[in-house]
């Protein structure tokens, strides 16, 4: 199995523009459907939550919650990750 590392959107940078970010989404998913990892780390809820097969969330240096898009909205009573995130 493969592994790729990318770094996304870092905070006080100038966020991708539409074109960019729907690009890289789409890289993700084929690389995932592939059988690659991937490993990435963003602020942005809504590509991890397309991208991402299972999500850690980490706050202050600890991981504070792990798993698939779906079961996280479940634990926390959430719609999407972004509302998760926020808790």
């Amino acid at each position: 199995m493969e592994l790729e590392v990318l770094r996304s959107g870092q905070r006080g940078r100038q966020r991708e523009d539409g074109e960019s970010a729907a690009l890289l989404t789409s890289m993700l998913q084929i690389f995932r459907h592939k059988g690659g990892a991937i490993l990435v780390a963003t602020y942005d809820m809504l590509r991890a939550e397309v991208s991402c097969d299972e999500i850690g969330l980490i706050n202050r240096g600890s991981m504070v919650a792990t798993g698939s898009p779906r079961n996280l909205c479940e634990q926390f009573q959430a719609r999407d990750l972004e509302e998760v995130f926020l808790q």
